[in-house]
């Protein structure tokens, strides 16, 4: 009888576990990101300040994004259950591309220009945020009847922008060095489960924390330019 009552908690939790893959799969996440990117405008590339250059090595072949699916952290007791199922999915990095590239050469043509001059800059973006987690804390309690709940969040896992930088003058390099800033922390929380609007909501934040990091690193190019023409 003991054993009977051991089982039939794991099973019943198993059957609730099975019931949330079936809704809430890398498919579904993946179709969430595609259809937001057809519903919302893309960011339109505004003119490239002429000797501000920028470019980067990551790849922008292939679908918008591209998630998978872990579980971990199971935790079978006798009257409670634990797990937590993780989707993690990678994005094109293109269109972070672009928001980056938009607000270097929109804060360019304010200031950098000023201190740039005749010189030429190259930006390479090394690394770039592209990583979100869709994470299912799960939870079950069998003292007579069983209680279950979860928490599902999505928040950034990826959060370093780095990008290195040459500065040329008559096609002589004068300085470089690598720049780094990172993403604070974010997360979206759902219920029951996770819908477009979510998903929506989460980028509508990732794309202001990326144009937040860049002026941060205008900033920093800016006041390097004040050293090297000092």
């Amino acid at each position: 009888m003991k054993i009977r009552n051991r089982i039939f908690p794991l099973c019943f939790f198993l059957f609730c576990l099975l019931g949330l893959s079936s809704c809430l799969n890398s498919k579904r996440i993946d179709k969430f990101v595609t259809k937001h990117y057809e519903t919302t405008p893309p960011p339109k590339k505004v003119k490239p300040v002429e000797n501000i250059i920028i470019s980067s090595p990551l790849s922008i072949a292939g679908p918008q994004s591209v998630t998978t699916g872990k579980t971990y952290n199971w935790l079978p007791l006798i009257v409670y259950i634990e797990f937590h199922y993780a989707m993690t999915c990678t994005l094109n990095p293109e269109h972070a591309i672009t928001v980056y590239s938009n607000s270097i050469h929109k804060y360019a043509a304010k200031k950098l220009s000023k201190n740039l001059g005749n010189k030429q800059l190259k930006l390479s973006i090394e690394k770039i945020p592209q990583q979100f987690q869709v994470l299912d804390e799960g939870h079950m309690i069998f003292i007579g009847l069983a209680v279950a709940w979860d928490k599902i969040t999505i928040g950034s896992i990826d959060k370093t922008l780095e990008v290195r930088y040459q500065l040329l003058e008559n096609g002589v390099e004068i300085s470089s060095g690598t720049l780094s800033e990172s993403m604070p922390d974010y997360m979206v929380r759902v219920k029951p489960t996770v819908k477009q609007q979510d998903i929506a909501e989460y980028f509508s934040n990732y794309e202001k924390n990326i144009t937040i990091l860049s002026q941060r690193m205008a900033d920093q190019l800016e006041r390097e330019l004040q050293l090297v023409n000092q």
